[in-house]
């Protein structure tokens, strides 16, 4: 639970500072322009590190696997709920005066939470994992 949270915390850190945003959109805010490569490895260090350190308390390759899945889906559940907040309140969606609908919002909190979560985090988890586990069988 605690990777799938970091994991989720982590993400969400990168959508709010602009660096996951989606190709459709216009592109980072000018001011990350500057620092986006250093945020972003900034981001994937931190998942690496998260993993690494989940690999090394798991310890067994078969469970590291099953945790990778786990951590992956509730990181997501995490994403999902926390963009798609505004959605759970009608009045605020009229108090901001905007034309979208709950099903747009959704639609909306669905499709950034799978294009932010694939297909690079997958790799960086699972690489992670396999090395937290080698290392804990190494020097352990």
């Amino acid at each position: 639970m605690g990777w799938g949270t970091s994991f989720g915390a982590l993400t969400l850190w990168a959508v709010f500072q602009g660096l996951l945003l989606p190709n459709f959109a216009v592109g980072p805010p000018p001011d990350v322009l500057q620092t986006q490569n250093i945020r972003l490895a900034l981001y994937y260090s931190g998942v690496l590190g998260v993993s690494v350190l989940s690999g090394m308390l798991i310890a067994d390759l078969g469970k590291m696997i099953g945790a990778i899945a786990g951590s992956y889906l509730l990181g997501g559940l995490i994403i999902f709920l926390v963009l798609s907040a505004p959605n759970l309140s009608a009045s605020m969606i009229k108090d901001l005066n905007l034309f979208l609908t709950r099903e747009a919002l959704t639609t909306f909190a669905i499709d950034l939470t799978f294009r932010v979560l694939f297909p690079i985090p997958i790799f960086v988890l699972l690489l992670g994992g396999v090395l937290g586990t080698a290392l804990e069988e190494h020097y352990l």
